[in-house]
């Protein structure tokens, strides 16, 4: 409903809003399995004082996160990535948070160097562009693996585009796979790629891939490695009747490793 001061809240399970004039909102206390369907909505100018023992079961409003079940604004030096829309900025406190908050054609804008720790590396199956900003990722599992990106198309191809910033890798710093629906679209543009096996691998067993490196840097250290693989499949390009093949466009670009390509 509209409250009178501007706080449009309907369709939310829990508006909290108040007076501009007011101090506080006052405290809520969300304890055992609550659902809340359409979830918090938080228009308040004064301190909001949300608690609950479920922070896994309640989504946190924009703009907000659990804090040890404490409901926190988001602050953006907490912040390590943001989305732009057209109704305004969303701060997230991790990267992979953002990347799955993303809808398919947006920007995921990274705001610091950051590591992750996630042996298959963020998923991507949706068509998303991540703007590394001047900043790097490093992915920091110590038994050898963690790619840091996985392209996958699940129902239709996927489109990624990962630009200016750096990707370390202690295996495969981008993996693309899929489910034999279509092709999937890579790109690389302004981007240092450090990786330990591959710098970029496809797995054509079952569909093929668009690869562009633009204005790059690939170096990988693996005694047997490769800068880019990129594989078909005879038997798949049997059944297409030779259509969808892969192909590999490279500008301006330096591609270094056991083998190159």
């Amino acid at each position: 409903e509209n409250n009178g001061n501007g706080n449009c809240t309907k369709g939310y399970a829990l508006a909290l809003t108040n007076n501009p004039s007011a101090s506080t909102v006052g405290s809520i206390n969300l304890n055992g399995e609550n659902t809340l369907t359409g979830g918090i909505i938080v228009k308040a100018e004064g301190a909001v004082d949300v608690t609950t023992n479920s922070a896994d079961l309640i989504p946190a409003p924009e703009g907000y996160y659990w804090n040890e079940g404490v409901l926190t604004p988001i602050e953006i030096t907490d912040a390590e990535a943001l989305i732009e829309t057209t109704y305004g900025t969303t701060y997230y406190t991790t990267l992979e948070e953002a990347v799955e908050a993303a809808t398919s054609g947006q920007t995921v804008t990274l705001l610091k160097d950051v590591e992750i720790e996630i042996e298959a590396g963020l998923l991507i199956n949706k068509n998303l562009t991540v703007d590394l900003n001047n900043n790097k990722i490093t992915n920091t599992c110590s038994n050898g693996e963690g790619d840091v990106f996985r392209v996958e198309s699940v129902e239709s191809p996927t489109t990624f585009t990962v630009k200016n910033g750096t990707l370390n890798s202690q295996d495969i710093a981008i993996y693309s796979a899929g489910n034999g629906n279509d092709v999937n679209t890579v790109i690389v543009e302004n981007v240092v790629v450090n990786s330990d096996w591959f710098g970029i691998y496809h797995n054509g067993s079952k569909y093929g891939a668009n690869i562009t490196v633009r204005n790059s840097a690939i170096t990988d250290t693996y005694e047997e490695g490769v800068g880019i693989y990129l594989s078909g499949s005879e038997s798949w390009n049997n059944a297409k009747s030779g259509e969808k093949l892969n192909s590999l466009t490279i500008n301006n670009s330096t591609i270094k490793g056991a083998t190159a390509v």
